[in-house]
Formats: C-alpha cells, sequence, structure tokens
C-alpha cells in the first residue's frame, strides 16, 4: 500500500500541499501542478485551488449543478469524519464553470463497487463555491461546514479522511458533449488510489486530516 499521506491544520493557519497530485494508476506524480491551500476557521474546512497547465479549460461544457461533472474536467473533494477508512463520505465536485456536484456515498467494500449516491442539494448543503478561469488555468475555493462530514457520530470529530482529486483533459475535443477516457484524461490523486484502472472510490487510500483548534 502506498503511504497514507497525513496533515494538521490547526485553527486559523494555512497548510499548502505539495502541488504535484499522483496518478490514480501506479501512483506516479503527474506533471500538471496543482495547488491546494487548505485552512480550518473552527468550523469550516476551506480549500482554496489553482488548477494549472489546463490547456483545454474552455472545452468543459457542464453547467448544472448536480449534473455528471465527472464526465469532463473537475477538482474534487471526498471527506468524512473519523480515521478509518471510510463506507460512507460526503463526495463534492466542482468545475471550471463553477458548477457542483454534491452528494453522500455508500461504499459498502470501500473500494467502489456497489456505489450509491444520494444527492445533497448544493443550496441546503450549507456548501459554498466559486471558480474563476484563465489562460491555461482555473482557480477557486470550496467552504466545507464540517458537520455536514459527520455520517457516523462514532469517532472524535476533529480526525477525517480525506481525499482531493483532479480530472486533466490532455487531448482537444470538437463535440462539446464529450466525455472523458483513460486514454485522453490524467485522473490525479492527492493521495494516489493505487488501483490498475482509473478510480477515486477506493477510501483506504484516503489521506488523514487533523484538526486542532
Amino acid at each position: 500500500m502506498a503511504k497514507i499521506p497525513e496533515i494538521v491544520l490547526e485553527k486559523g493557519k494555512k497548510v499548502i500541499l505539495e502541488p504535484w497530485f499522483y496518478n490514480s494508476v501506479g501512483g506516479e506524480p503527474i506533471k500538471a501542478m496543482t495547488i491546494v491551500e487548505l485552512l480550518y476557521d473552527g468550523e469550516n474546512l476551506i480549500a482554496n485551488f489553482e488548477c494549472l497547465d489546463d490547456r483545454f479549460v474552455d472545452l468543459n461544457s457542464y453547467r448544472k449543478n448536480n449534473t455528471e461533472l465527472w464526465h469532463q474536467e473537475v477538482f474534487e473533494v471526498f471527506i468524512a469524519s473519523g480515521s478509518k477508512p471510510p463506507a460512507d463520505y460526503i463526495e463534492i465536485e466542482i468545475n471550471p464553470n463553477n458548477a457542483v456536484f454534491i452528494a453522500k456515498i455508500t461504499n459498502p467494500d470501500l473500494k467502489g463497487n456497489g456505489l450509491k449516491a444520494d444527492l445533497l442539494s448544493p443550496e441546503k448543503s450549507g456548501i459554498s463555491h466559486n471558480v474563476t478561469k484563465g489562460a491555461d488555468m482555473w482557480k477557486g475555493f470550496l467552504k466545507i461546514p464540517l458537520a455536514v462530514t459527520k455520517l457516523s457520530g462514532e469517532e472524535a470529530f476533529n480526525v477525517y479522511r480525506v481525499n482531493f482529486y483532479r480530472t486533466i483533459l490532455k487531448a482537444e475535443h470538437e463535440d462539446t458533449d464529450w466525455q472523458s477516457t483513460k486514454e485522453d484524461t490524467v485522473y490525479a490523486c492527492w493521495s494516489s488510489t493505487m488501483a490498475d484502472e482509473p478510480a477515486f472510490h477506493r477510501s483506504e487510500y484516503f489521506g488523514k486530516i487533523t484538526l486542532k483548534n
């Protein structure tokens, strides 16, 4: 198993993750840079992110919330309270058009088989977000109320299993309804899921974040 990253977030102090994510298959660093700055404010986890080295940022066509954003480019956060690999967690996706997908995921075998997704209203979730696009890049933030991630109630509320993801298109498409494939897309993780095929729902590989007030 790959080494699981662990970080400590003290209230009010920012932590910047290493700027290179890892391929979900094999765990090698990817070339595109992804800068993630984390902040814990006592009630929320705030992720400021910059998705750099993106030549095709303007090709993303999804604009409605809770649609199949993962078919194109996204930045994602999977998060659950507790130190154990979670069978239940919150999945948050955001794309270059500031559309979001938010769901509670049930993952009974921790490997992505038999997944169930219960959609959450972006407006009622309390999650705030924004995105801006630039030349070959896009950036934004997700402000995630930690209360929405406490699904089991069995463990200390200051420990979380978390992973951050990014999908990056590496080939041009003429069809505006294009869908990513493993041939034309990089599937990148903060903590590589070490899969044989691109896969993000392997929760045993989620990293750990400990919060301190």
